[in-house]
C-alpha cells in the first residue's frame, strides 16, 4: 500500500512536473552537466534512456533548480558511472526536491539539507551522505532500494539523518567500510522506519547504527553476518534511542567486544517481540530489555550464542522481561543463550515467562562457565522432551537436567522457578498423581568439582525424576530459600554412590508440601564418606511419599553418619508405611483383609525403644502389615538425652513360623535442649521432658508473646486474658481522692470560720458598711 500511494505521488509529481517544468532526454556526459550547470526553471526532469553514461567528476547541480527528477527506463538499462572512487552528484541545499527513479549509479550521492529525497527502484553502489543538523525537517524515502559499498574507505557505507522511511531494500556491506552499513543520527528530535528490508553485513560491518533517534520502528526484516568491529553489536548498535523491533530475524552475526545482536547503550525504550535469532556470538551486556515472541529453529541461542571466545568474555543482562520464547529446534540448542567456553554470564533483575522447546535449554554450556543469577524469575517452562534450564556438556547423561556444570560456580540469589514441566506425548512418560516426568530428569545436575550457592530463592511447582543429582567434589549450598509443591520421583536430593554425590549444606530452608514416590527431600540408595546432607534450623512441612519416607527414605546402613538435621521442625510429614522382605530379598505378600477375616494371618509389629527406662514411645505404637505394605505408626519418642535405638519388632508373624531376626533397628540421638531457645518441661505428664518450641492456637494478640502451649504472655502489653485482647478494669487514683477531700476541708474551715466572724462582728460599723462585699462586687455600696 505504501509503495502503491509512493508510486502514485511520484506520477502526480511528473504530470505536474511536465506541466510547470522542463523535461529533458540526456544520452551523453555533455549534455548532462550542460543541462544541470545551465538550466534556468526551478523543475527540472533528466530522462536517462537504456543508455549508460560515463562521468569523470563530481557533479553540482544549479542553485537556481529547486526540484530535480532523475528517472531512468530501468535499473538493467539506465547507469550513471562516475570514473572517480569518490566522485557523484553533490545536491546542493538549494534544491528542495530530488527523486531518482528506476537507475543504478556507480558513484556517491551527497545530499546537503534538502527537504524531501526520495528514491524509488535504485541501485546504488558507493556511498551516501546525509548531512546533520536536520534544519528542514529533511524527508528521506527509499523503496526498492539495493546498496552495494564502493571501493572508497570511510568510516560508514551510509550515513543518514533527517526523518527516513526505508521498505523492500537491501543493503550489503564492505571491507572499505570501517563500521557500519547503515548509519542514522536522529539528533533526538527525527525519526527511522526500516520495514520488509535486508541487512548483511558481509562479516565485515555492524549492520545498523542508530544514534538519538526520537523512534525508531523496524519490522519484518532481515539482519545476517553483522560483524561490530567498534563498539559492539553485530546486527544493531543503538545509543539514546527508542526501539520497536517486531517480527525480525538475526542470523550470524558477530562482535568482538559486546552484543551479538543488539549493544544496547542508555538508550530509553527498547522493546523486541516475535525475533528469531541463530548463531550469533560476543561478549554482551543489555541493560533495560524487554523481548516477546521470540523464537529460534536453528542450534545456538535465541539471544546470543558464542562459541571460541577469549578468556574473560561475560554476558550480562540486567533488569531483563523475555516473554514466550519458543525453541524448535530438535538438537541441542537454547531458548535463550548457548555458549561454548570461557565466558561468564550474569543475569540481575530477570522476569523470564512462557518459555517452550523441544529439547530447549535456557542456557547451555560447553565448557568452563560461571553463572550468576540474582533477583531472577523463571516462570512457566514447558519442554516436550526435557527441562533444561541450564546444561553443561562436560560430562556425558546429562541430557535432562535444569542446571548442569562442571568446574564452575553458580550462584542464584533472589531468585524464583515456578512451574516448571517435562512433559512428553511418546509412551516413555509416565503419568504418577496428575504429574508428567522423564526418567532421568532432574532440575540440577552439578558436575565435578562445581560449587552450587541458592540463597533466598523460591522453588515452587517443579516436577521431574529427581530434584539435585551432583557428581564427586561438589558442594551445594542453601540459605533462607523455599522448596515448595514440588513432584520428583525419586526424591529432592538423590544420592546413590555410584553417580550420585555431593555435599550438602541447608540452613533456614522450609520444604512445604513436596511430593516423590519415596523421600520427598532426601532419597538414599547408597551413602559414602564420598556424601553428606546436613539441615540446619530447617522446617519440614506436609511433605509426603506415595510408598515410603515422608520426608526421607534410604535403604543406607551409613545415613546416620552422612544425614544431620540440626535444630529442625517437622510437622504433619507422612507416608504409607514400610516393606518386609524374606532373607533373599523377596517381598513378603500379607493376605487382604477383605474376604479372609482371620487375624492369625496378619502380621502385627510394635515400635519401641532400647531403653524404656530412659526413653519412650508417645503415640500408638502398634500396628500392622496388609498386602505388601507395613502401616507405619505416628509416634513420637520422648525421653532423656542420649544414644538410643529405635527397634521395630513383630509381634505376630501371620502364616510364617516365629523366627529369632525380627526386628530392625534405626540409630537414634535424644540431644540436649537448648534451654536458650526451647522449653524444656514434661509437657506431656509421662515422667520424661520434651524440648519444644511455645505454640498457641489462636495466636497471641497485641504484642503479646506465646509462653508455652497455648499460654500468652501479656506483661508488655496493655492487655490481659489467655489470648492478650482483654482491657484492664480502671482503677480510683486514691491519692487525687486525698487531695481533692483536704482542699475542701480547708475551704469548708475557712467558711465557717468567716461566717463565725461576720455573726460576732455583725455590729461593727464596717461590717455594715459592706467593706469586703463591696471588694467583691462592685456595683453594691451598703448592705
Amino acid at each position: 500500500m505504501k509503495l502503491i500511494i509512493k508510486l502514485i505521488f511520484l506520477i502526480i509529481i511528473i504530470i505536474w512536473c511536465k506541466c510547470k517544468s522542463e523535461e529533458i532526454n540526456v544520452i551523453n556526459e555533455d549534455e548532462l552537466i550542460k543541462t544541470l550547470s545551465s538550466h534556468t526553471s526551478e523543475e527540472l526532469i533528466i530522462n536517462i534512456k537504456n543508455i549508460e553514461l560515463k562521468i569523470q567528476n563530481n557533479i553540482k547541480i544549479n542553485e537556481k533548480i529547486k526540484n530535480l527528477s532523475i528517472i531512468g527506463t530501468s535499473k538493467e538499462t539506465s547507469i550513471i558511472t562516475f570514473s572517480g572512487e569518490a566522485n557523484g552528484f553533490i545536491f546542493q541545499n538549494t534544491l528542495q526536491e530530488i527523486s531518482l527513479h528506476k537507475i543504478t549509479i556507480y558513484g556517491d550521492l551527497n545530499f546537503i539539507h534538502n527537504s524531501n529525497i526520495l528514491i524509488l527502484d535504485v541501485i546504488l553502489n558507493g556511498a551516501m551522505n546525509i548531512n546533520e543538523n536536520s534544519i528542514n525537517n529533511e524527508s528521506i524515502q527509499m523503496d526498492n532500494f539495493t546498496y552495494n559499498s564502493s571501493k572508497n574507505l570511510r568510516t560508514n557505507c551510509i550515513q543518514l539523518h533527517g526523518n527516513v522511511e526505508i521498505s523492500n531494500s537491501s543493503f550489503y556491506g564492505s571491507s572499505f567500510c570501517k563500521d557500519s552499513v547503515l548509519y542514522y543520527d536522529g539528533e533526538n528530535l527525527n525519526s527511522i522506519k526500516i520495514s520488509n528490508s535486508y541487512f548483511n553485513g558481509m562479516y565485515q560491518n555492524n549492520c545498523l547504527n542508530l544514534m538519538n533517534s526520537a523512534s525508531s520502528n523496524i519490522i519484518f526484516s532481515k539482519f545476517e553476518k553483522g560483524k561490530a568491529n567498534i563498539n559492539g553489536g553485530g546486527a544493531m548498535r543503538i545509543r539514546n534511542s527508542y526501539i520497536y523491533v517486531k517480527h525480525c530475524e538475526f542470523e550470524d552475526n558477530f562482535s568482538k567486544s559486546s552484543g551479538g545482536v543488539f549493544h544496547i547503550n542508555n538508550s530509553y525504550l527498547f522493546y523486541a517481540e516475535d525475533i528469531k535469532v541463530t548463531n550469533s556470538t560476543a561478549s554482551e551486556k543489555v541493560k533495560n530489555i524487554e523481548l516477546n515472541s521470540i523464537g529460534g529453529g536453528n542450534v545456538g541461542g535465541v539471544l546470543f550464542t558464542s562459541y571460541e571466545e577469549e578468556i574473560g568474555s561475560y554476558f550480562k543482562v540486567t533488569n531483563g522481561t523475555f516473554i514466550e520464547f519458543n525453541q524448535e529446534n530438535k538438537n541441542p540448542s537454547s531458548t535463550f543463550i548457548y555458549v561454548n567456553k570461557n565466558i561468564n554470564v550474569t543475569l540481575n533483575d530477570c522476569n523470564i515467562r512462557n518459555i517452550r522447546g523441544i529439547t530447549g535449554y535456557f542456557i547451555y554450556n560447553k565448557g568452563n562457565t560461571n553463572i550468576k543469577l540474582n533477583n531472577v524469575s523463571v516462570e512457566d517452562y514447558i519442554s516436550q522432551k526435557e527441562t533444561i534450564l541450564f546444561r553443561s556438556e562436560s560430562t556425558a547423561n546429562m541430557e535432562k537436567t535444569i542446571i548442569k556444570f562442571d568446574n564452575g560456580e553458580i550462584f542464584i540469589k533472589d531468585s524464583m522457578f515456578l512451574n516448571i514441566y517435562y512433559f512428553t506425548v511418546t509412551t516413555d512418560a509416565n503419568y504418577v498423581n496428575d504429574y508428567y516426568y522423564v526418567d532421568d530428569s532432574c532440575i540440577m545436575d552439578i558436575g565435578s568439582g562445581t560449587n552450587l550457592y541458592i540463597s533466598n530463592s523460591n522453588f515452587n511447582s517443579i516436577h521431574g525424576f529427581i530434584g539435585f543429582k551432583s557428581s564427586k567434589n561438589t558442594n551445594i549450598n542453601i540459605v533462607d530459600s523455599v522448596i515448595e509443591e514440588t513432584f520428583f520421583k525419586n526424591g529432592l536430593i538423590s544420592i546413590d554412590s555410584i553417580s550420585r554425590f555431593g555435599y550438602y549444606t541447608i540452613d533456614n530452608t522450609e520444604f512445604n508440601s513436596n511430593t516423590a514416590d519415596n523421600g520427598p527431600i532426601v532419597n538414599i540408595i547408597d551413602i559414602n564418606s564420598k556424601s553428606k546432607v546436613i539441615f540446619n534450623d530447617s522446617t519440614f512441612y506436609d511433605n509426603s511419599a506415595l510408598y515410603y519416607g515422608g520426608v526421607i527414605f534410604s535403604l543406607s546402613n551409613s545415613k546416620n553418619m552422612n544425614v544431620f538435621f540440626n535444630n529442625c521442625i517437622f510437622e504433619e510429614n507422612y507416608s504409607i508405611g514400610v516393606k518386609l522382605y524374606d532373607d533373599y530379598g523377596n517381598d513378603i505378600k500379607i493376605y487382604s483383609l477383605e474376604g479372609d477375616s482371620v487375624l492369625s494371618r496378619i502380621i502385627f509389629f510394635i515400635i519401641e525403644t532400647d531403653d524404656p527406662n530412659n526413653a519412650i514411645i508417645s503415640g500408638q505404637p502398634i500396628s500392622y502389615c496388609w498386602e505388601d505394605i507395613c502401616r507405619f505408626p505416628v509416634v513420637k519418642v520422648i525421653g532423656n538425652p542420649g544414644n538410643y535405638k529405635l527397634r521395630m519388632k513383630l509381634i505376630t508373624y501371620g502364616t510364617y513360623a516365629k523366627f529369632d531376626n525380627n526386628s530392625i533397628n534405626i540409630d537414634m540421638v535424644i540431644e540436649e535442649c537448648d534451654t536458650n531457645n526451647y522449653i524444656n518441661q514434661d509437657k506431656d505428664n509421662i515422667g520424661f521432658k520434651s524440648c519444644y518450641l511455645p505454640t498457641c492456637d489462636p495466636a497471641c494478640n497485641n504484642g503479646g508473646e506465646c509462653a508455652n502451649i497455648n499460654i500468652c504472655n501479656c506483661t508488655n502489653t496493655k492487655y490481659k486474658g489467655a489470648l492478650c485482647d482483654e482491657h484492664y478494669k480502671l482503677e480510683k487514683v486514691t491519692y487525687f481522692d486525698n487531695i481533692m477531700a483536704v482542699i475542701s476541708l480547708i475551704i469548708i474551715l475557712i467558711s465557717v470560720f468567716l461566717i463565725a466572724g461576720i455573726m460576732k462582728f455583725k455590729k461593727y460599723q464596717a461590717v455594715k458598711s459592706g467593706f469586703f462585699i463591696n471588694l467583691w462586687f462592685y456595683p453594691c455600696k451598703n448592705i
